[in-house]
């Protein structure tokens, strides 16, 4: 599914699979000694996007940009399972681009991750 954001993209610098408690579960374009502090990281910002702004529904996506970069965190809610965060970072893409192929990936892993739980 990372190759699918890549390969739709050309653009993408870096995916990272992590749980919201911020232990690092796949990563892509990381180097192997930032992966663990980039999923702390993540998983940080979407338990403070959670506190923030996350009621009702619960928090969907977080999106940061910077100049021509961009950042997608998502949720990946599991059913009776915690739920999971995906982050892709591309530069040179839109963000309403980033943001659409994000969501279909995490819908992509939402199907994948269901179906082995059963």
């Amino acid at each position: 599914m990372v190759d699918t954001l890549e390969h739709d993209l050309g653009a993408v610098s870096s995916v990272l699979l992590c749980t919201a408690a911020g232990v690092p579960l796949a990563a892509d374009g990381l180097p192997d000694a930032e992966v663990r502090r980039a999923a702390r990281l993540t998983g940080g910002m979407f338990a403070a996007g959670r506190e923030l702004g996350g009621r009702g529904e619960g928090l969907q996506t977080i999106q940061l940009s910077s100049g021509e970069q961009h950042t997608v965190i998502a949720a990946v809610p599991v059913p009776g399972q915690e739920t999971l965060v995906l982050s892709a970072t591309a530069e040179g893409v839109g963000l309403g681009v980033l943001l659409v192929r994000t969501r279909q990936v995490v819908d992509d892993l939402r199907e994948v991750l269901s179906a082995a739980a059963e």
